[in-house]
């Protein structure tokens, strides 16, 4: 008889390993902490330099890539942004008109035209429901009662200022009136 294990396939000697990953960026390095009597005013200044120098780097740049532009293409990019702010102004007219549609009556317009800005959807349905449970938790706006030093609004009279009933006959009705009165007494 032959033996079994003769048949069977041998594993092999090491197990294959996978690919390794491609290696990944070395993290960026802080830069190494200043000495400790460090001009903090002059490493400011540097690094501001710097920062002015890779703007106008940046703006340099940016006016070579616009003069290689044709006119089509500025054109283009013209065209792009104004279809950009348009659709912006848009959505934001959609959110207002929803807003005033939905706010409960009472609300300040500039309140109501805060809260549109909270307002979510893609389109009028989904802004209105967001509108209808953005507003359900304001109700109906109330007017606060007069006199009430906790809620803003016209505050009632004081009956200790004024007049206290005084007859008013006799009385001067104005300055210059009072001011005879009195040369007439002398």
């Amino acid at each position: 008889m032959s033996d079994p294990s003769a048949n069977a396939p041998t594993p092999p000697a090491t197990p294959p390993t996978p690919d390794p990953a491609p290696a990944a960026p070395a993290p960026a390095q802080d830069p190494p902490a200043p000495a400790p009597g460090t001009d903090w005013k002059a490493e400011a200044r540097k690094w501001e330099k710097l920062a002015k120098t890779n703007t106008d780097a940046a703006t340099k740049l940016q006016a070579l890539e616009d003069a290689k532009k044709t006119d089509e293409q500025k054109l283009a990019d013209e065209l792009a942004a104004l279809k950009a702010d348009s659709s912006t102004a848009k959505s934001e007219k959609l959110r207002l008109e929803v807003a005033l549609d939905k706010a409960p009556e009472g609300l300040s317009p500039a309140k109501i035209r805060k809260l549109a800005e909270r307002l979510r959807g893609s389109n009028r349905e989904e802004l209105e429901a967001d509108a209808v449970e953005l507003f359900a938790d304001f109700g109906a706006a109330k007017t606060p009662d007069e006199g009430d030093p906790s809620k803003p609004g016209q505050p009632k009279p004081d009956p200790a200022q004024g007049s206290r009933g005084i007859p008013s006959v006799g009385w001067p009705t104005s300055m210059g009136a009072a001011i005879a009165a009195q040369l007439k007494k002398t």
